[in-house]
């Protein structure tokens, strides 16, 4: 039985950072929704509470989640031509060649040490 509560406390273990990254994003972004509004509400002189920022922010959920989203996958896209351009462009300014790891770092010093020294 012990056995048992153990390997249901590891499976338990193993699920855990995916479960509390995705309630870090839903908390972020309610906080998000939530802070955006209390503010507002703020400059127009009302007293806001806490538990009413935090509705507020549940009220702006799905709006700001597919904001975060859309950013993120601009900066994915982006990064990943950014990643593929660098590739081609090291593929065709610079033929391949064997070197030798013993020659990488050599001139890498001796380059570090030229830049350092003039």
């Amino acid at each position: 039985m012990i056995s048992v509560m153990r390997n249901e406390l590891g499976a338990m273990d193993k699920a855990q950072p995916k479960n509390s990254a995705l309630v870090f994003l839903v908390l972020g972004v309610i906080g998000q929704g939530g802070l955006i509004a209390g503010f507002s509400h703020a400059d127009e002189g009302a007293d806001v509470s806490l538990g009413e920022a935090f509705s507020l922010g549940i009220q702006s959920f799905w709006k700001l989640l597919g904001i975060r989203f859309t950013v993120w996958i601009i900066g994915l896209i982006i990064g990943f031509v950014l990643l593929v351009g660098v590739i081609v462009l090291g593929e065709t300014q610079h033929p391949p060649q064997k070197v030798s790891w013993i020659q990488i770092t050599n001139s890498s010093i001796l380059q570090a040490f030229a830049r350092c020294c003039t």
